[in-house]
């Protein structure tokens, strides 16, 4: 009887890059959403516009408005109407996002392959 043995001991580092290439997923989507968020926020100062900003943190993507007044902008007050810019640039973004995962995890995936069996 024939026999066929596999190695997958490569499939390790395939594993392990998928956490890098996630992160690599999270950060393009989130530097997408503070580019359009940039574009589409008023501007007088523009301490706003330069307080937008994306951060991994594992499995999370945080994308903040730090400048004290950002809420105020997204979503009004009593004397203000709301100019949102972080919910709208979110959802403009979000069609591209399943994209940018496959994307970064199968090339991810090929990249690891070609180094295993080349």
């Amino acid at each position: 009887m024939g026999k066929v043995v596999i190695d997958t001991s490569g499939l390790d580092a395939i594993m392990g890059g998928l956490k890098t290439n996630k992160e690599a997923a999270l950060q393009e989507i989130g530097d997408r959403v503070v580019k359009r968020a940039q574009e589409l926020v008023p501007v007088d100062s523009g301490n706003l516009q330069r307080s937008i900003h994306a951060e991994v943190e594992g499995d999370t993507l945080n994308i903040a408005a730090d400048a004290d007044y950002a809420s105020y902008v997204e979503l009004g007050t009593s004397k203000m109407a709301a100019q949102p810019y972080l919910g709208p640039a979110l959802l403009e973004v979000r069609k591209d996002i399943p994209k940018i995962i496959g994307k970064a995890l199968i090339g991810g995936v090929v990249r690891k392959l070609k180094r295993i069996f080349r």
